[in-house]
Order: C-alpha cells, then sequence, then structure tokens
C-alpha cells in the first residue's frame, strides 16, 4: 500500500503558515472585543450627551456652512461633515456618533499595534476600558469640535507607526500599502487643523529619523501631506468662494506678545510704535490683554479693532519682528509661557490667564437667523437616557478639579511617561518601534509649544490617548529595569 509522504521543508512551511494564520485571527478578534468594548461605552456617554457637547466654536463652525459666510480659518474638512450631518439628517448628533466610532477604532488599532511589544492582552483591554470610561475623555470626543477628528488620527498614526517601524526593523522594509495610510493621516492632520500640517512636519520628521528602512518612503509621504494643506487654503479654496483667514486672525498670538511688552516692559517700544499700537486697541485694552498665557484676553477685548489692525499688519510684523531682536527676552518669555499647556504637569490656573479651558455645559446662543429653523433645536441638549445628562454632568464635573487638572486634563506628564518607555525599549532591546510610536506625540508638543494661543485642553489630547493606552507598556518598561526574581536569570541587551 502506498504511503503519502510530505517532504519535511513543505510540513514545516505548511505549519508556519497555519501558525501566522491563527496570530492574525487572533489579532483580529482582539482588535474587534477592544473595539466592541470602547464603542459600547461611548455610546452610553453619547446616549446621556445627545447630540453632544458644543461651544461658541461649534456655532461658528456650523455658521460658516448654513449662513455663512464660509470661510477658511476653520477646518474646511470639518465644516463639511457638519454640513452633511446637518442637511441630511436636520441634526448634529450623527457628527458625534461618527466621532466615537473613530475613537474606538483607532484605540483598538492602537492596542493591536502594541501585541508585538510584549504587551499583556487584558491589560491593553484595560487601558482601552480605562480611556472610554474616563469623563475627561469621553467628554472630549462626543463634543463638536475639529480637535476630535484629529485626535482621532493621531491615534492612528500612532498605531500605523509602530506597525511601520516594526516591519523596517535592521534596515529590511519592503513597500506595503502601510506607509501610504501613514501618510494619509498625517495629510489629515492639516486637514483638520489649521496649523496640524506643522505637526505633521515634525511627526513625520522624528519618524524619518527613526525608523531606517522606510525613510525615503515616509520623506516623500510627509512632504506631499504638509504641502497639500496650506496649498488648499491659498488656492484651492478661494476658488470655490471661501473667504481666506485675515491676517489679525492668522498672527492673533503676535498681538499677545505685543500686549505683554506694551504693560510689562513699555521701554523697549519707541514713543511712534506705542502709537502704532494705540490706533489697533486702546491702552485699556492692551493692559487688560497683558497675560503671556492666552491671545484670548487682547484679540476679543471690546477695546480690538481687527478693522483697524487688519490694514495695519505689515507694521504689526514688521514691529514685532524689531521687538525679537531689540527684546528677546521679553517675546521668547511670552511664547514660552503660552506654551505651558504643551510642557508644564502642572497646572497655570492661579496665573492671570492661566485657567485651563477643558469643556462647556452651556449651550451656545442660537444665532438670530437660525430662529424657526431645526438648528435652533439641533443646538439644545437632548439626552436619549432620562437624567442621563445630568449624571454625565455631574461625573464630568468631579474630574475638573483643579487637583486633578495635571493627571486627566493636561498631557505633559504622558508625553514624558511615553518619551522614558519607548527611550528604555530601545536602550534594553534596540527596538526602535517604540520610538517611532512617540513620534506624533513628539510632533504635537512641539507643534503646540510653537503655535499655542491659549491654555485649551484640547489643543493637546493626542498624547494623553495615546499615553493612556501605552500606560501597560510604560509599566512593562519599567518593571524590566527591577532585578529579576531568579537571581541566576537575567537579560540580556540585544541590538538588532
Amino acid at each position: 500500500m502506498a504511503v503519502e509522504t510530505v517532504a519535511p521543508d513543505a510540513a514545516s512551511g505548511r505549519q508556519e503558515e497555519g501558525g501566522e494564520a491563527s496570530r492574525t485571527g487572533s489579532v483580529r478578534m482582539f482588535g474587534l472585543v477592544c473595539y466592541m468594548l470602547g464603542q459600547v461605552i461611548l455610546l452610553c456617554w453619547w446616549a446621556a450627551l445627545y447630540p453632544g457637547l458644543m461651544s461658541n466654536d461649534s456655532r461658528r463652525q456650523m455658521q460658516n456652512v448654513t449662513v455663512g459666510p464660509w470661510g477658511s480659518h476653520h477646518s474646511v474638512a470639518y465644516d463639511l461633515i457638519l454640513g452633511f450631518s446637518y442637511h441630511v439628517t436636520e441634526d448634529i448628533a450623527l457628527v458625534t456618533l461618527l466621532q466615537s466610532v473613530g475613537m474606538a477604532i483607532a484605540l483598538s488599532y492602537l492596542a493591536c499595534g502594541l501585541l508585538p511589544l510584549g504587551i499583556h492582552r487584558r491589560w491593553l483591554l484595560a487601558a482601552v476600558g480605562c480611556v472610554v470610561l474616563l469623563p475627561s475623555l469621553a467628554s472630549f470626543t462626543l463634543t463638536i469640535w475639529k480637535d476630535v477628528p484629529f485626535t482621532i488620527c493621531g491615534v492612528l498614526l500612532a498605531g500605523t507607526s509602530v506597525r511601520v517601524a516594526l516591519q523596517s526593523r535592521s534596515g529590511r522594509y519592503r513597500f506595503d500599502s502601510r506607509v501610504l495610510l501613514l501618510g494619509g493621516e498625517l495629510l489629515l492632520l492639516g486637514l483638520f487643523r489649521n496649523n496640524g500640517f506643522l505637526m505633521a512636519l515634525l511627526a513625520g520628521a522624528v519618524l524619518v529619523l527613526v525608523v531606517r528602512g522606510a525613510r525615503r518612503w515616509i520623506a516623500g509621504v510627509t512632504v506631499v501631506a504638509v504641502m497639500v494643506p496650506p496649498l488648499l487654503t491659498g488656492f484651492v479654496y478661494t476658488r470655490f468662494g471661501l473667504v481666506p483667514p485675515l491676517r489679525s486672525f492668522a498672527f492673533q498670538t503676535v498681538f499677545s506678545d505685543l500686549a505683554v511688552a506694551y504693560v510689562q516692559k513699555p521701554r523697549v517700544l519707541m514713543p511712534e510704535e506705542q502709537k502704532l499700537l494705540e490706533k489697533v486697541a486702546s491702552p485699556q485694552a492692551w493692559k487688560d490683554g497683558a497675560s503671556c498665557y492666552t491671545m484670548g484676553f487682547i484679540v476679543a477685548h471690546p477695546g480690538f479693532d481687527p478693522s483697524k489692525a487688519e490694514p495695519r499688519m505689515d507694521r504689526i510684523m514688521k514691529l514685532w519682528g524689531t521687538l525679537i531682536w531689540r527684546a528677546p527676552d521679553v517675546i521668547f518669555d511670552a511664547r514660552i509661557c503660552r506654551a505651558a499647556l504643551a510642557w508644564k504637569i502642572d497646572s497655570t490656573a492661579e496665573r492671570y490667564g492661566g485657567e485651563l479651558y477643558m469643556a462647556t455645559f452651556r449651550e451656545p446662543s442660537p444665532l438670530p437667523q437660525w430662529s424657526g429653523t431645526p438648528l435652533a433645536t439641533a443646538f439644545t441638549h437632548r439626552p436619549l437616557i432620562e437624567g442621563g445628562w445630568d449624571a454625565a454632568r455631574f461625573l464630568i464635573k468631579t474630574t475638573m478639579v483643579s487637583h486633578l487638572e495635571w493627571l486627566l486634563w493636561r498631557a505633559p506628564l504622558w508625553c514624558y511617561l511615553s518619551y522614558v518607555a519607548a527611550a528604555l525599549l530601545w536602550w534594553r532591546t534596540g527596538n526602535r518601534a517604540g520610538l517611532a510610536l512617540v513620534a506624533v506625540v513628539v510632533g504635537q508638543q512641539l507643534g503646540v509649544i510653537l503655535t499655542n494661543t491659549a491654555q485649551q485642553a484640547r489643543f493637546m489630547m493626542t498624547p494623553i490617548f495615546i499615553g493612556m493606552v501605552l500606560l501597560p507598556f510604560v509599566m512593562r518598561q519599567f518593571r524590566m529595569l527591577l532585578p529579576p526574581r531568579n537571581p541566576e536569570a537575567g537579560h540580556s541587551r540585544v541590538r538588532s
């Protein structure tokens, strides 16, 4: 009787293929469980906060696509999503529902990307659950803000970065679609936040440095992602009738710097320069606006007139540039102070203008043109769960106490923990995947340091989401520094 034999190489190849398929299926199942956990919890928050939290910024963005004029000073991509939701459903609840779906997918995607780093699945699942349970992060996810899809893209970018880095270890890299996905995520950062292209540039630069095998591809997609948003703003949007942002709006932080100089060191200003400033805003406005923590006190002051500032912007910018050389300590001190949101762990609430803006529970006042339209109803809270609004509001407010601000609403602690963990992984094993993972965190932190306008938690939410999901990874890296339980056992430091 003939016996069919299988060559050892073929048998081992089939076993490897079967093992790989089994691992892939297991990872997908874990990802599905993570997604379902996040989605169910966020849906509970969504029903309680229905249709979502709103602010005056939310109203202004909706005004863009309803009453007009439509301008490109806010994210046009997010305006389109808002407009689609309203014109299809006559409501804005679809936007916050999609945001909950996007965040649940992003958290699941990031958790699956961390599995090859040796983190136990139950700890990652617990981390995802904690993120969506926390009132601070859940309420942010369900707010009508362009910063929410921006943050979702940042979390997705972290997950893609670690996958590309793992694939290209030791310089061995074969092109696949994930590097294009990475480029798309970088592009979306610039589309959902007008200064997001700068953060995409910084994150891309970090990835080029740390991901050796795919440097050329990453550099290429980064260049494209960084160039497209400014080109759209400068040339494309105006062709479709969108009003470009005023220079006095685009350079609001300049007025904040000048207000600090006007009050704190008036001797650095010449008499004619002081007269120039007083043609733009009243002396009282400059005095009241002299907070290095926010530009809002000057540009939102009743004594500040944008119509007078706009025709004088060339002279204003020239004065600001002169002060950089004449009094760099004043300008740079104001900039570093305003960037405290990105680098300072503890609260700045006790300082003038330093109070952290977290969330609002007030319904934005409707525009007169909205009277009698579905928009007047859309911008009112209508919880789907009886008592849900009061319960959710209570829980969110419990996280807004100043003693918890550093942990739940401020990002620097989570940035630094992520950096230390990534550095420890690289130091111990030579694995640069951790460094790639935190590239988007570096990009956002440095970007906010360079461009921050006010102490608003939403500007730095990406590192908090990523940092909390990375908490098991952080704990694992610190645990590896401890001596082994078996004195004769040890771990070797391997570099690839």
